[in-house]
């Protein structure tokens, strides 16, 4: 892989869910795991739009590939990309020729709402 083709900083971010629950209480919290920093290319691939429960909706399709590395070994979808002030859902993973060299990652640029699931 190139190195210039790599030119976009960006920050993984892994997201966990948590429950705490006590005598008479239960709370839910989301934390955020160390944002880690990485060089990738981010590419549009198709823009799509679908009507969903008389709701219009545009899921714009991109592809982000990375060098693998250790720190994101076990990257699956429930982490998500930073780059400047967009953010990318993480949809599929794929470590090309099962050689942990290059990482392609499928994204859905926006904010997963709390009742979409991480597949």
């Amino acid at each position: 892989m190139r190195a210039g083709r790599l030119r976009h900083l960006i920050s993984l971010q892994r997201y966990i869910d948590n429950e705490l629950m006590g005598p008479g209480f239960f709370i839910f919290f989301q934390y955020q795991e160390k944002s880690i920093p990485a060089y990738a290319s981010i590419e549009p691939v198709n823009s799509r739009s679908r009507i969903t429960k008389h709701q219009y909706y545009l899921d714009t399709t991109h592809e982000v590939t990375l060098r693998y590395s250790s720190d994101i070994e076990n990257i699956n979808n429930s982490w998500r990309i930073l780059f400047g002030d967009r953010i990318f859902i993480i949809t599929g993973v794929i470590d090309i020729n099962e050689h942990n060299q290059t990482i392609l990652l499928h994204c859905k640029e926006g904010i997963r709402e709390k009742n979409e699931p991480s597949v």
